[in-house]
């Protein structure tokens, strides 16, 4: 971080994310108070940097509207990561009458409010946070693949996403620029209807991950000169198909 923002800046960030994943979620108010009582106070004494409310509203001011460090320090992860990065997004409720972004959104049933969206970038192989973006709680997920790739060019990626991403366009960005991906087909799109009536399982494997084991079949179906589907069934599961997803 030292190489993308200035030394106090960046610690600042450091103390402020360390506190919020130590305790969960911190009002802006207390802040000053966690750091006060925990050994960063100790660590960073030496430092001018201040954890009130209002200095709290400058960093995150100057980090919402002065992006092109923070941008830089999202794309440096990019490069540093193992190229294959799982990609989500995560309704939040928005109680808050100033906020411009919060809306009503597709989870107003669950939250009772309106929502922001938060699109989420990791690491698969260390779980490594590499980019974050907040959106309308009016957006859905798969209007955001586009503003995302013009943000941050990616390239030799493995994007693994969920359903709600699915879309031709989107599918199109994804496999660019020497790009990949894995994706659940919804059920309501012409080639899972496709698959699902020529459905024959052709081959077989052991799935074991810690103490979670299954017996899965599959069946493989080109599709296109890039684009495979493949279709999952727990054997143990009877009849039940378990996924269906496409990878270019």
């Amino acid at each position: 971080m030292k190489q993308f923002f200035p030394i106090d800046y960046a610690s600042q960030i450091f103390v402020y994310a360390s506190i919020l994943f130590a305790n969960d979620f911190v009002h802006v108010d207390q802040v000053q108070n966690y750091y006060e009582q925990s050994w960063l106070a100790q660590e960073y004494k030496t430092f001018s940097f201040h954890m009130g409310r209002t200095a709290l509203g400058t960093l995150l001011d100057h980090l919402g509207r002065r992006t092109q460090r923070a941008s830089n320090y999202e794309i440096a992860a990019v490069k540093k990561s193992s190229s294959a990065i799982a990609i989500d997004g995560h309704a939040i409720r928005s109680c808050s009458e100033e906020n411009d972004l919060g809306e009503s959104g597709y989870k107003f049933h669950l939250l009772k409010e309106d929502q922001v969206n938060l699109l989420m970038g990791y690491d698969v192989n260390t779980g490594l946070p590499l980019f974050a973006r907040m959106y309308r709680g009016a957006c859905n997920d798969k209007s955001t693949i586009e503003d995302l790739t013009d943000l941050i060019k990616f390239s030799g990626i493995l994007f693994v996403i969920d359903r709600g991403f699915y879309s031709a366009k989107n599918l199109e960005i994804l496999a660019s620029n020497d790009n990949t991906y894995i994706i659940p087909v919804p059920a309501h799109i012409n080639v899972y209807k496709e698959v699902m009536r020529s459905l024959k399982y052709t081959d077989s494997f052991y799935y074991r991950s810690g103490k979670k084991h299954a017996r899965i079949e599959y069946m493989l179906k080109r599709i296109s000169e890039t684009d495979y589907i493949y279709v999952f069934r727990d054997i143990d599961e009877n009849e039940k198909v378990g996924s269906i997803i496409s990878i270019a």
